[in-house]
């Protein structure tokens, strides 16, 4: 972040990409807080990215203050290539949809 955080080009910063879902919550969670903390130290509006260790979204909830979620994404990987093979786009959609229903809910 001492070097390019206030570069023009930089809009987000995502520290770790699908950390193992077996991964040690509380140290993730803790990991994540002192992520932002120096990122929002050096430029504020960056967006600060997580990624949900393919977990729901309750799993997450006590990761920031409700007041506190400016500038905060969370990043959800879906993997559509071990579904069940569909004839038709529309049933894809209707399946991605249904799980992104699931995750946010």
């Amino acid at each position: 972040m001492a070097r390019w955080g206030n570069h023009e080009a930089l809009y987000a910063l995502e520290p770790m990409n699908e950390p193992w879902w077996s991964s040690d919550l509380n140290v993730l969670k803790y990991f994540y807080k002192a992520c932002r903390e120096e990122v929002r130290s050096v430029n504020p509006d960056v967006l600060f990215v997580f990624e949900s260790a393919f977990h729901d979204d309750s799993t997450w909830n006590d990761l920031f203050p409700d007041q506190d979620m400016d500038n905060v994404v969370m990043d959800t990987h879906q993997y559509m290539a071990w579904w069940t093979p569909h004839d038709d786009i529309g049933s894809y959609c209707d399946d991605y949809g249904s799980t992104i229903r699931n995750v946010a809910s």
